[in-house]
């Protein structure tokens, strides 16, 4: 695997092992995820011929601008539209989730 500090990125390979390890015997209400063994932004790194580098810049400013949103505009300005709920309804989107992307630096 490749250094990484994208959210998303984290989150994704953070559910991928929860779902491969957890034996599902008793309903989960959290996960927290730590990040360790951190590489600084200009450490050099090996490139792998799979990945699509052009995603992996596209998918690196998104998260600088959200990061850049969030600290201009508080921690809530910007998160995924598919945790609003149903705006429409009463009481859509009164539970609260926070997922990954939502991390609070």
């Amino acid at each position: 695997d490749t250094s990484t500090k994208s959210p998303f990125e984290i989150a994704r390979k953070a559910r991928e092992l929860f779902e491969k390890n957890y034996t599902w015997s008793t309903p989960v209400r959290a996960i927290t995820v730590r990040a360790i063994n951190l590489v600084p932004d200009d450490m050099p790194q090996q490139l792998n011929v799979f990945d699509d580098i052009k995603k992996n810049e596209r998918r690196e400013r998104l998260d600088d601008t959200v990061d850049e949103l969030r600290r201009r505009f508080g921690k809530k300005a910007i998160y995924p539209a598919s945790l609003m709920g149903n705006i429409k309804m009463p009481g859509g989107g009164i539970n609260e989730v926070t997922m990954p992307g939502m991390m609070y630096k």
